[in-house]
């Protein structure tokens, strides 16, 4: 079990080799992957996705619900399916550029939390 509050950062950078300088003053735990273009694909949603089943820890008795938009990088692998069936992961995957209903979401669950 890990001893984290949170799921630190995945940053995606636009490079071919790994540059660790780029990591400096990066919150803890803080992890990078580094692809052409500097954006999100299905194998840097991979590495993150693992890290998140680390850091959730979710199990038969205890599955995690997670909330994602319907970029392909995450509805368009067999294997991260395959991983969340595998890790008690439940994947609610919202349409493309849905996240005008992400903030109101974020906000109200904000505020039931501080109940």
């Amino acid at each position: 079990m890990c001893c984290w509050n949170y799921l630190p950062p995945m940053f995606v950078f636009p490079r071919k080799r790994e540059n660790p300088r780029l990591m400096d003053d990066t919150p803890p735990g803080s992890f990078a992957v580094y692809n052409k273009t500097g954006w999100i694909n299905k194998e840097s949603f991979i590495v993150w996705f693992k890290k998140f089943v680390q850091i959730a820890n979710p199990s038969h008795e205890r599955p995690v619900l997670l909330l994602l938009d319907g970029h392909c990088s995450h509805t368009k692998s067999i294997e991260l399916i395959n991983l969340a069936r595998e890790n008690y992961v439940i994947m609610l995957t919202f349409p493309p550029h849905y996240s005008s209903v992400m903030s109101p979401l974020s906000t109200f669950y904000e505020q039931e939390v501080r109940k």
